[in-house]
């Protein structure tokens, strides 16, 4: 357990990103009633994006009123690149370069433990960077990557107008900082220099799994994320191995998940619907748990799901106009069928006048972005080509067809252990 001389950090964290959410998006929170955050439980997530945690952990904060005890408090399964210098350099897209060089020396993994956050390592996949950090910094750079690794670093250097760095060190910087925070597997680099380093990996991996194990057998809420990495299209799955290993050797009394919704088709903020769910029985067996029908079951219905698979449902049939009477309709029928399976349904699907207000600014949304024109009240005009091509809509619309699919799946093979 973490020591309660870091409460005030943890206490400080937690409000950051509750503060960062919702000035980020606008965020629901659907919890039952009188929630608290409970001792010997383990909590699973389907990873929706990278804001996941921040969201998770400053609404749970509030909503569970976290702030009130000492004990019990979350702690965090987390990608151990978060733990190595430059990961806000490397990891985030998009960053310009000077930014990518002002952020490179930041570190925060001697901190990390301190508010409960603690890594998860693979055996078989790691950051090109910590690759790297693990072979003599003074190796020339061509014999330590692949010939496609060292041509990516060739092409960098080209862009920053300076020779190709000769040894391993020489790439330690915010200019390369994206390209080192790429995966690697044993087969995209040269055996030899990274024998040993493999074999550490695997070592490091057995070491973080059996951390994480000591904590829920000691009783320590913890939150998995069990697919590793946030999903690329919005669909769910697969999950990786290793949630089994933990349920049975730190025999948690009980599971529970939280669901993150994402809607960014709105005007103003992206919503994000934040779910917390009634408590499951522990699977038991020797094999991974199918658990992925209960995650899928707390992620929200929500408006941009349902009017993106309606759109390119239509685009898809060649039609050139649709009524926004049959979108309003689809919404009634997707909340009737998710309640009637058990999955959790936005707040503001709920009555009539929230929910056509959001199928107002869904509407609005999609007209900003080109995808269609609102004639009037009874007609909106579809640019197929446009809908089709739209990454937004595909990816609510996968998301959509995926838990539905999940949660089908799941009542049919009866995979789903039973409520608590």
């Amino acid at each position: 357990m973490a020591s309660s001389f870091w409460s005030p950090l943890y206490d400080a964290v937690a409000l950051g990103m509750y503060s960062y959410g919702r000035a980020a998006f606008n965020v629901r929170v659907v919890t039952p009633s009188g929630e608290t955050l409970d001792a010997n439980t383990l909590y699973l997530a389907a990873h929706r994006e990278e804001s996941d945690v921040p969201i998770i952990c400053g609404n749970y904060y509030t909503s569970a009123h976290v702030w009130r005890q000492r004990w019990p408090r979350l702690h965090f399964a987390a990608r151990d690149d978060l733990f190595q210098k430059g990961f806000f350099a490397g990891f985030p897209p998009g960053l310009p370069r000077h930014v990518r060089r002002a952020l490179h020396p930041l570190a925060i993994g001697r901190f990390l433990d301190h508010v409960r956050v603690h890594p998860i390592s693979s055996a078989i996949t790691m950051k090109l960077g910590q690759a790297l950090e693990m072979v003599d910094p003074d190796m020339p750079l061509e014999e330590a990557l692949s010939p496609e690794l060292y041509e990516g670093i060739q092409a960098r250097a080209g862009e920053l107008g300076v020779p190709t760095p000769s040894a391993v060190a020489e790439v330690d910087g915010g200019d390369y900082a994206d390209l080192l925070w790429q995966n690697v597997e044993a087969a995209d680099l040269p055996a030899a220099p990274y024998e040993e380093a493999w074999a550490r990996r695997a070592t490091n991996a057995t070491a973080d799994l059996r951390t994480i194990v000591g904590l829920v057998k000691a009783g320590e809420p913890l939150l998995l994320f069990p697919e590793g990495r946030p999903s690329p299209d919005g669909g769910l799955g697969p999950l990786r191995r290793g949630l089994g290993a933990v349920i049975r050797r730190g025999k948690p009394a009980e599971l529970r998940a939280f669901g993150l919704a994402y809607d960014p088709l709105s005007t103003g903020r992206a919503g994000v619907v934040m779910t917390v769910m009634p408590g499951i029985e522990t699977p038991t067996g020797s094999g991974e748990p199918d658990v992925l029908p209960y995650l899928a079951s707390a992620i929200a219905l929500t408006c941009g799901q349902v009017v993106a698979t309606e759109l390119l449902r239509a685009a898809d049939e060649g039609r050139h106009t649709l009524a926004p009477a049959v979108l309003d309709h689809a919404l009634i029928i997707a909340r009737e069928a998710a309640l009637a399976a058990g999955r959790v349904v936005d707040p503001l699907l709920e009555e009539q006048q929230t929910r056509r207000r959001a199928l107002e600014r869904a509407l609005r949304a999609a007209e900003r972005r080109g995808l269609l024109e609102i004639a009037n009240l009874r007609a909106i005009e579809l640019d197929a080509e446009a809908l089709g091509s739209d990454p937004i809509l595909a990816r609510l619309a996968n998301e959509q067809a995926s838990v539905v699919r999940e949660i089908a799946r799941g009542a049919e093979a009866g995979a789903a252990p039973s409520r608590v």
